[in-house]
């Protein structure tokens, strides 16, 4: 994340704020279904067709961890027997999050404003024991 710092003399140039640093386990893990290296930072994972509808809205999931993608495409199987059969048979897609980002930025594709990004769930646990 970049943003612009400001002095007496005015703006000065775009400093990183931050740097987002995957999880050595999900990149191995990306690279290892992809069958070549993931070498775009930090690896996001979904699946085509997996969508749920959120205050009327559809939307689509991404994950930071291929695990909670597995667990919530588990549970909506449970939930929905037919279009679970159908979910089963998609291929999980990988893509670097910097990449999403980036598309997102551009505004070029409408969708992506239906995407919802779940972070891991040891990063909610670690914000909720340090509020």
């Amino acid at each position: 994340i970049k943003k612009p710092l400001k002095d007496n003399e005015g703006e000065k140039s775009v400093l990183d704020i931050f740097e987002l640093k995957p999880k050595k386990e999900e990149v191995d893990l990306a690279s290892s279904m992809m069958g070549k290296p993931f070498d775009k930072g930090v690896p996001v994972f979904y699946m085509e067709g997996l969508s749920f509808m959120r205050e009327g809205i559809r939307v689509y999931p991404v994950f930071f961890n291929y695990e909670e993608l597995q667990s919530f495409v588990s549970k909506a199987v449970e939930k929905d027997k037919i279009k679970g059969e159908e979910l089963q048979k998609q291929e999980v897609n990988i893509i670097g999050l910097s990449d999403v980002l980036d598309e997102l930025k551009s505004g070029q594709n409408p969708m992506l404003k239906q995407v919802v990004f779940y972070p891991p769930e040891e990063s909610v646990q670690y914000m909720k024991s340090h509020k």
